[in-house]
């Protein structure tokens, strides 16, 4: 997939998926369920219809800073990269969730 690379921060952005058929959703919803546990999921997975991946807006990214991946969890929104990874999202053609 596409690689956003902001070298000045030392941070990349990988984008892991992009389009999802609403099957493929399901599955992926189905999957994390039974991996995580239901209240992980409707937390962290869209349903099918919930997001724009079906009509391929939509992408799923993950940031590494530095080398190392910047896990996903309750504190995310608040690090510096994620604010970082935020403000420059909108200059992209992808809604980045």
């Amino acid at each position: 997939m596409k690689r956003f690379v902001f070298e000045n921060r030392g941070i990349v952005i990988d984008l892991e998926s992009g389009y999802q058929s609403l099957q493929t959703q399901q599955k992926i919803y189905d999957e994390f369920t039974v991996l995580y546990g239901a209240d992980y999921t409707a937390k962290y997975v869209a349903l099918p219809y919930t997001s724009e991946h079906n009509i391929g807006l939509a992408c799923d990214y993950v940031v590494k800073k530095d080398g190392a991946y910047i896990e996903n969890g309750p504190d995310y929104e608040f690090l510096e990269e994620s604010i970082f990874v935020n403000s420059v999202a909108h200059h992209s053609s992808y809604i980045f969730i």
